[in-house]
């Protein structure tokens, strides 16, 4: 069955469970992880405003780390093989490594490839929580997919996606640890939310 697929393709393996938008997350337990539902956008608008300077320093560390995630993954999936290599990034990365090798190897085996990259118009701090073992914070960005596609068993499919659309990355850094991508919604798993430049 076809579903489309970005740079962050192998994410639709993950667990992902939906909560509210205005809802900051807590900060994840290993058995229970839960995501925010992003809501329509019209530009990040002054964002900025709603966090605290703290907050926006670790803000900035966790989208460093999903940048770096999207850098070193890209040539995996335009790749579509799974490797010893390709699980020691999601082991660097995500709370559920063997999730993504899985769906990786299922790519795999139906010979996935993505083509193109994601056109990034604009990031912001959705929330950002912390408490004693940690820190939670939701990346939130507005994407043109339209020049993305995957090739599947020889065949080409083009992003069905036209307009900007919203994701949202949790991710969180336990106890000081990196961040960690905990939880993902976006096109490749079924939510698909306008926004705008």
């Amino acid at each position: 069955m076809f579903r489309p697929v970005l740079i962050a393709a192998l994410l639709v393996g993950a667990v992902l469970v939906s909560g509210c938008a205005d809802r900051a997350p807590t900060l994840p337990d290993k058995k229970q992880m839960a995501a925010p539902t992003p809501t329509e956008t019209v530009g990040p608008g002054p964002w900025q405003d709603d966090f605290a300077e703290a907050e926006l320093d670790e803000y900035a560390a966790a989208l460093a780390r999903w940048e770096d995630y999207q850098e070193k993954a890209a040539p995996i999936y335009r790749e579509g093989k799974a490797t010893a290599d390709s699980l020691a990034l999601f082991e660097e990365f995500f709370m559920t490594p063997d999730a993504m090798q899985t769906a990786l190897e299922g790519y795999e085996e139906r010979g996935v490839k993505v083509v193109g990259e994601v056109q990034i118009l604009w990031s912001r701090a959705g929330s950002v929580t912390s408490d004693e073992r940690g820190t939670a914070v939701v990346v939130e960005q507005c994407i043109n997919v339209a020049r993305t596609s995957i090739v599947e068993g020889g065949r080409t499919i083009a992003s069905p996606h036209r307009l900007p659309i919203l994701r949202s990355i949790s991710l969180a850094s336990i106890e000081g640890a990196p961040y960690q991508v905990f939880s993902y919604a976006g096109p490749e798993n079924g939510k698909v939310t306008d926004c705008e430049q």
